[in-house]
């Protein structure tokens, strides 16, 4: 369990650093400005992505969850949504006229740590039991 944390730990660090930094390398090449600060929002996805990574491994230890984590995790994903929004919902979903650009460069940060999510996820789904 601790070994996996560490690989979870770093993982997400490397990525959050990596993403965010190219994003605002990207944004700033293009000239591309938007209205809300970027790290808050990777700082969300990164944390909660990574928490969801140790709770499904810690729920991997009882046989009784480790037969629905499926569907838990479908739930994990409404629910990391309904929370990013009760957090931002001043600072960015209240925002007037939210462009596509600004829409886009919410998604991405989503999109980014969910795919490592779900690399770690599927791995925890297809492990044996011990």
């Amino acid at each position: 369990m601790i070994k996996s944390i560490v690989v979870y730990s770093l993982s997400f660090a490397v990525l959050f650093f990596g993403s965010l930094l190219l994003h605002q390398f990207i944004l700033d090449f293009q000239l591309i400005s938007v209205r809300f600060q970027l790290t808050p929002v990777y700082i969300f996805f990164a944390i909660a992505s990574f928490l969801i990574c140790i709770v499904f491994k810690s729920f991997t230890f009882f046989k009784k969850t480790k037969e629905q984590l499926g569907f838990l995790y479908l739930f994990t994903l409404f629910l990391k949504i309904i929370v990013f929004t009760a957090i931002f919902y001043n600072s960015i979903i209240g925002l007037q006229d939210i462009t596509k650009i600004e829409s886009l460069n919410l998604l991405i940060p989503l999109f980014v740590f969910l795919a490592l999510e779900v690399v770690f996820i599927a791995a925890i789904l297809n492990q044996n039991p011990p």
